[in-house]
């Protein structure tokens, strides 16, 4: 207070010139606000969580969903339905589940004054549309239809494969999302995908096209035998004129033989040029220098006697060496240049497989002719009762008529000779040297009657005498004249 003309007066404490706080209350001000910002509104900082999963009833996670959380917003599940939310410790409302096509159980969840996280706050969804269906064409560039092309969809979408004409469906969700890309080895299409959002109605004509591109050929290497091939450049596919290395390497105890299927060559390594897709063959083979015993397919034929057979070892001509093959025996018949391939059908096998000079028994067909001597094998793994056949591949010239076999039958339990010609069930179906001998496991034909899954044989291919009686004119068949009759052999 101060005194002015003998009055008292108050000072006040801003000073009305400055119009201004001191310092030291602008500094009390400062460290106070914040204190009371964080007093204050500390309800409204997100210190809670609420979470959970939104499952079908067959527990597969729902994607997509929304949940919509009263005052605070929403969020939305993953592809696995999960889901989570800060909310603000002590809120209290409600939490609804939404997705078109959907019904939710419960419909939402209320929550009051909350203080703790919340896990496990689960849903079950329900689909409540029908299935929604995408169809379409893909086409080849010349405008055909283009079959066995894959169509992918994904986020849970399946797969769908075009039929010969090109065409392709696929049932969807009702609400599906996701992307449908086509794919086929070899081959590129024009869309390259297409891409679906909340798919509510069906959709046809989503269609692709082959987009042309230089020609891509496949080249495929098989192996017969123990041994590995190395292809360079090695590709899945190669543009058409592509030169390629093939090297084959024989594993141990084997050597390679020779290129076969689409490739005629002994070359190692070999270089060739794709023009087409293209099948070879590497043929490795036992080292018979150290083994000449040796038989790799067990079929009782020597490695050496069946490699040394025309056509490379290959009498049945399907290029693969028959010492390889446990269904085929290639038998010399006694000289340096007559074979015979004997074949079984794929599954089967041959043992015991022999060219036998001598027969059995000397008392056989005085009027067939043995040309070739006789065969004895077994046939295995065809089965209690089965069916099968053994086919004959001559490496010469041969014509037969007759087929004899020696062993007992149904009717005559004891060893005899009898000829074997088809019956419509068993038997010899023959046209000259194209020979097939058919067998029923335990019927005529298998030389131990029993059903035990295999046939046992033995006979031979022969020219029977067909004998010409003269005729009315005092000729004989032949033209020749003559009298009574003649026998004439077909070779």
């Amino acid at each position: 207070m101060v005194f002015k003309d003998g009055k008292m007066k108050k000072e006040p404490l801003i000073s009305a010139q400055k119009n201004e706080f001191p310092a030291a209350c602008r500094l009390r001000l400062l460290l106070i606000l914040p204190i009371l910002f964080l007093s204050i509104g500390a309800t409204h900082v997100f210190a809670k969580e609420i979470s959970g999963y939104i499952r079908t009833s067959s527990d597969n996670g729902i994607g997509g969903v929304t949940l919509t959380f009263d005052d605070l917003g929403s969020t939305t599940t993953n592809s696995s339905g999960y889901y989570s939310k800060g909310i603000p410790k002590g809120w209290s409302g409600a939490v609804t589940p939404s997705r078109s096509g959907y019904s939710f159980s419960p419909a939402s969840r209320s929550y009051q004054d909350l203080t703790d996280n919340l896990s496990n706050q689960n849903y079950t969804g329900t689909q409540t549309q029908q299935s929604r269906r995408i169809s379409g064409y893909v086409r080849s560039a010349s405008g055909s239809g283009l079959g066995g092309v894959t169509l992918a969809f994904d986020n849970g979408g399946g797969i769908a494969t075009t039929g010969s004409s090109g065409y392709y469906r696929r049932d969807l969700a009702y609400g599906w999302s996701g992307t449908a890309t086509p794919s086929r080895s070899g081959y590129s299409f024009s869309p390259a995908s297409r891409s679906y959002q909340d798919l509510t109605s069906d959709l046809s004509n989503q269609n692709y096209t082959e987009v042309e591109e230089q020609a891509l050929l496949r080249l495929t290497i098989n192996r017969v035998g123990s041994g590995n091939v190395a292809v360079n450049p090695d590709r899945d596919f190669y543009p058409e004129g592509s030169s390629v290395t093939l090297t084959a390497t024989a594993d141990s105890g084997w050597v390679f033989s020779r290129w076969g299927g689409q490739l005629d060559s002994f070359d190692n390594p070999e270089r060739i040029s794709i023009y087409s897709n293209m099948v070879i063959t590497a043929v490795f083979l036992k080292d018979v220098d150290n083994d000449v015993d040796s038989d790799a397919d067990n079929d009782g034929v020597s490695d050496e006697e069946e490699n040394s057979g025309p056509g490379n070892g290959d009498g049945n001509m399907d290029g693969i060496p028959d010492s390889l093959q446990g269904n085929v025996g290639y038998l010399s018949l006694g000289n340096e240049t007559d074979y015979v391939a004997l074949e079984t059908p794929p599954g089967t096998s041959i043992k015991n497989c022999k060219a036998v000079v001598e027969p059995p028994d000397t008392n056989y067909p005085s009027d067939v002719d043995f040309l070739v001597g006789f065969f004895s094998f077994t046939v295995e793994d065809i089965g209690l009762g089965g069916a099968t056949s053994v086919r004959f591949y001559f490496s010469s010239d041969a014509a037969f008529n007759t087929y004899s076999k020696y062993g007992p039958t149904p009717d005559d339990p004891f060893d005899h000779w009898y000829e074997f010609i088809f019956d419509g069930q068993t038997g010899a179906d023959m046209d000259k040297a194209d020979i097939t001998l058919y067998f029923v496991d335990g019927a005529r034909g298998d030389d131990d009657l029993t059903r035990d899954g295999k046939i046992v044989d033995i006979g031979g291919p022969g020219v029977k005498a067909m004998i010409f009686p003269e005729s009315s004119s005092g000729l004989n068949a032949s033209g020749d004249d003559g009298y009574g009759c003649f026998i004439r052999c077909l070779h």
